[in-house]
């Protein structure tokens, strides 16, 4: 897989101690999810991003492509 994404991700705030979720966890999330069909990948990633969001506010905008090669 080969991934293309905004700042917009790793840049948004919330979890437990409401702080960035950052690209080390965006790579974690990722690598968890390469191998499964795209459609479940997109839906684990941003079920993440949901769920580590939760009641924060959006302060950017999100994009993320993937692409199978």
């Amino acid at each position: 897989m080969i991934y293309l994404f905004s700042d917009g991700f790793a840049d948004q705030f919330g979890g437990p101690k409401n702080k960035k979720i950052g690209y080390s966890k965006l790579r974690e999330v990722l690598l968890v999810s390469k191998n499964q069909d795209v459609l479940d990948q997109k839906n684990n990633v941003f079920s993440f991003f949901r769920n580590w969001k939760d009641n924060e506010e959006q302060i950017d905008d999100v994009c993320l492509l993937g692409m199978r090669i």
